[in-house]
């Protein structure tokens, strides 16, 4: 019994030293291969955020390979720095690059130049669609597909040749830019956040409400706001042809009905939600190739529209139309008649008082006409100024009130040379713009190409 009892006592020691001995073997294999998973992970985790870093402080290096970049354009030396800055932008919005460099737009928001170099900070787009390239080759990516807060020290030098070019490029220190020397200013009177691009190459018009920190691309191509009878560059819109204010944002556009349609029909499109939807507004649906275009609004919603168009020789008709809501709807409004002089410019004061100035090739007298009854009938103005300055002042642009006068710039059409033909007169109404005397010469103030 006893050796029994010894004997079960040996065999629970043997299965117990036995269950001990897999036991630390399992914990063994177990232990080394989580000990393999975990370091391995981590291994592949600081390799990721090595790779990450080398990205996000990626040299800029690269861009020298582009260098010296010299433009066909003479900038005031005071600003050459960033001009030519400028165009190496737009070096880069171009077919010369490859995808993954090639950025779809920019927008500059710091810049100091100081001894030949130009310190900037800027965002862009990038046009390709691989993230890690746009990474690669210009900084973080943010949510919308820009690459912001970029800052580069610029370097501007003269070439063997003589010509003054960007030489080099460096990673910058933004705090060089400050406000004293931040050569990008805003307007406190005016909110330069609101602005558009017009996107040649890729028939695009984009608008932006928060300087450039998000974009709106309209859902229309870019030719679609330069129709009818225009022959001018489109890297920006048409003068009076759209407004763009935080509250309204409306263009004139035209599109042809066919292909090989000569008529068009003429839209007021419009957003009143800063671009997230697109409204259009049928003005004429068979009109012939409009030339002048204008769009106003006043207050509580008034706003005006005047077209001319189908010109032969010196001959074209007109349109005009009146909002009280905002641009939602449109009216046809009469205009003069029996007349048919090439539009020079037009206005409504508000919904009765509105001016149309008709002009030729070779202006003798201004020829302008008032409407007080909301364009039911038009009547022609009458000028009173010095005999001298009769067959000098002899185009009248559109009316504004001035400290409570009425009041009319008169210019010397295109082949004036009176004091170097920048000279105006200005004239004043007293009743409505019926009459108009004469007040003052008015140099304009000329800008000086840069």
């Amino acid at each position: 019994m006893k050796e029994r009892k010894t004997v079960v006592i040996r065999i629970a020691l043997a299965i117990a030293l036995t269950l001990v001995v897999i036991g630390l073997v399992v914990w063994f294999v177990l232990g080394f291969s989580l000990g393999r998973f975990v370091g391995d992970h981590t291994e592949a985790t600081a390799t990721s955020q090595t790779s990450q870093t080398t990205i996000k402080e990626q040299n800029v290096d690269y861009f020298n390979q582009f260098l010296p970049f010299e433009s066909e354009y003479s900038y005031e030396p005071s600003m050459e720095g960033a001009n030519l800055f400028y165009d190496l932008m737009r070096y880069f919005s171009s077919e010369k690059v490859t995808d993954d460099v090639r950025i779809e737009s920019y927008s500059v928001t710091g810049a100091a130049y100081e001894e030949g170099v130009l310190t900037v900070t800027f965002t862009v787009w990038p046009e390709t669609i691989n993230r890690d390239q746009m990474v690669a080759y210009w900084g973080k990516v943010a949510d919308d597909g820009s690459v912001r807060d970029i800052c580069w020290q610029v370097t501007i030098d003269t070439t063997s040749q003589g010509d003054t070019a960007i030489t080099k490029v460096a990673t910058g220190d933004a705090s060089l830019i400050t406000e004293d020397n931040n050569q990008i200013t805003v307007d406190e009177n005016s909110n330069q956040t609101i602005d558009y691009k017009t996107e040649v190459g890729k028939d695009q018009l984009k608008l932006t409400y928060d300087g450039w920190k998000n974009q709106v691309i309209l859902p229309y191509a870019l030719s679609d706001f330069f129709g009818g009878e225009y022959s001018g560059d489109k890297q920006s819109l048409i003068d009076q042809s759209y407004v763009l204010t935080p509250d309204q944002t409306g263009f004139i556009r035209t599109a042809y009905a066919t292909d090989d349609s000569a008529r068009e029909t003429v839209y007021y499109t419009y957003t009143d939600d800063q671009g997230s939807s697109w409204h259009d507004v049928v003005l004429e649906k068979d009109a012939a190739a409009i030339r002048y275009r204008k769009v106003a609004f006043g207050d509580d919603g008034f706003g005006y529209i005047f077209l001319s168009g189908g010109r032969v020789m010196s001959l074209e008709g007109y349109l005009s139309y009146i909002t009280t809501d905002g641009g939602k709807t449109w009216t046809e409004h009469q205009v003069v008649e029996g007349v048919s002089s090439l539009l020079t410019d037009a206005c409504y004061l508000n919904e009765t008082l509105g001016f149309m100035s008709l002009g030729g090739v070779t202006p003798s007298e201004p020829n302008l006409y008032v409407t007080t009854d909301g364009g039911n009938t038009w009547l022609q103005s009458s000028f009173t100024m010095p005999d001298d300055l009769k067959k000098v002042f002899v185009v009248a642009e559109a009316p504004y009130e001035e400290d409570g006068a009425l009041k009319v710039k008169v210019n010397q059409g295109s082949l004036g040379d009176y004091k170097g033909g920048n000279v105006k007169g200005i004239f004043i109404s007293e009743d409505q713009g019926l009459t108009w005397t004469f007040e003052k010469e008015e140099a304009e103030e000329t800008s000086e190409a840069g």
